[in-house]
């Protein structure tokens, strides 16, 4: 690992960190006047997409800086793994400025921490992913093996909003605009996502192409 890489991992591990720590502490803050307990503003804060991407993210710097050959760490410097986290929080940061940023209108730390989460994580994530990962080894079918994340957590999201009536994001609230419409949307937000990983694993074949020998960057 290069000083470079180890360094990034430092400052993309502690950005991340501070960023979910500092909104798990205005999620509980909101507790009372959400009428929530501690424990369902837990559950309710580990409900969001942001909130579990951006610890995928941090979990991709933190693991293969602290443990580089366990387990975990090899897991983590996987490309594959590398390229569908990438995927997944940029469609994060996509989504989230195109369809919910609208929609509230956050202030002084609350607006601090929204910027942290879908705006300068995603960021340094994509130029982690083209200037310290190894590239050339994507193919066309990890778009579909990216699919098992955001489809594992929408069937969670739906379970759970049936269940609790509450839904993280309106675009599947069913009880608001039935699960007809609901599926179309989630129809549609799959296909960003595949479009997304084709463009990564086009990328990923231009950049291997441009470092030639070099799997990456920075090596």
């Amino acid at each position: 690992m290069t000083k470079y890489k180890k360094a990034f991992l430092i400052f993309g591990s502690l950005t991340g960190c501070a960023a979910l720590i500092l909104q798990f502490y205005i999620t509980l803050s909101y507790s009372e006047e959400s009428g929530l307990t501690y424990l369902q503003s837990t559950v309710k804060f580990f409900s969001f997409m942001t909130i579990l991407t951006n610890i995928l993210v941090t979990l991709t710097y933190t693991i293969p800086l602290l443990s580089p050959e366990s387990k975990w760490g090899l897991y983590f410097s996987k490309p594959i793994v590398h390229s569908g986290v990438l995927v997944y929080i940029l469609i994060v940061g996509i989504i989230y400025h195109f369809m919910l940023a609208h929609i509230w209108d956050p202030k002084g730390m609350e607006k601090f921490v929204d910027i942290l989460l879908h705006y300068v994580m995603p960021a340094l994530y994509l130029l982690y992913w083209i200037f310290f990962t190894e590239k050339g080894n994507q193919k066309l079918i990890n778009c579909i093996k990216w699919l098992s994340y955001p489809l594992i957590y929408v069937v969670y999201a739906l379970i759970r909003g049936q269940i609790s009536g509450m839904y993280p994001y309106p675009f599947i609230d069913v009880s608001k605009f039935g699960f007809g419409t609901v599926l179309v949307n989630i129809f549609f937000i799959t296909v960003g996502y595949i479009v997304m990983g084709l463009i990564v694993i086009y990328f990923d074949k231009i950049l291997s192409k441009f470092y030639g020998k070099k799997s990456s960057a920075l090596t």
